[in-house]
């Protein structure tokens, strides 16, 4: 982002990052130029609050469809499992891991988005 913004003066970058297993997101922006004011903080959560929900199941068995996911790397660069984020027919989110080498792999590989997956009572799915 950084060259990007030197070979173009004037302009502005965004970079966004999850981790912590979809739990954190973050978000930078970034500019050539200085912002015409300081800094600036906000409480906006009580706008975060008037944002609609989903329903959630923390445990739930069946064939969903896979919302997002993401998939760490194992140290020597292989992917490791695959955390999901499922919608059931009921249209009620859940969350689950692929823990087969073959769909974590097809997880990098692919996109899985909206790809049926079959999640088990412990947690684990498998790609349907």
């Amino acid at each position: 982002m950084t060259g990007l913004l030197i070979e173009n003066p004037g302009s502005f970058g965004l970079i966004t990052a999850n981790g912590g297993y979809l739990t954190k997101h973050s978000i930078g922006v970034y500019g050539t130029n200085p912002p015409d004011t300081g800094f600036r903080w906000e409480d906006v959560q009580s706008e975060v609050n008037q944002e609609p929900t989903r329903k959630a199941f923390e445990q739930w068995e069946g064939t969903g469809t896979i919302e997002t996911w993401t998939t760490p790397f194992s140290r020597d660069g292989r992917p490791e499992r695959t955390f999901v984020a499922v919608r059931t027919p009921d249209d009620v989110r859940t969350l689950a891991v692929l823990t087969a080498a073959a769909d974590a792999q097809a997880s990098v590989r692919d996109d899985i988005a909206g790809a049926k997956v079959a999640v088990h009572g412990d947690g684990t799915a498998t790609l349907a």
